[in-house]
């Protein structure tokens, strides 16, 4: 099962012991998300992409408001949480 959070451009995400950034919208359905080591993966609504190993991102749909939704799959000893010490 998928967990899926709101997010905006600068929202970032611990998966495990890695920090996940939304860098930028980009379109319709398409970011691009910042790994802390640097390394940007886009993501779009039509798929999953891998951003750690086992864990996947994807953009989930939200058919009442334009509001970015990410999609999060990963085993479920992978801990997945809001980062607030981040600033946007």
């Amino acid at each position: 099962m998928a967990l899926v959070l709101g997010a905006q451009v600068g929202d970032a995400f611990l998966v495990g012991r890695r920090r996940i950034r939304v860098q930028s919208i980009d379109g319709p359905g398409q970011v691009t998300v910042e790994r802390d080591d640097g390394r940007k993966f886009p993501i779009g609504s039509e798929g999953l992409t891998e951003v750690l190993p086992d864990v996947f991102v994807g953009v989930g749909p939200d058919p009442a408001t334009w509001r970015l939704r990410l999609l999060f799959e990963a085993p479920l000893t992978v801990l997945i949480r809001r980062d607030d010490r981040v600033q946007k």
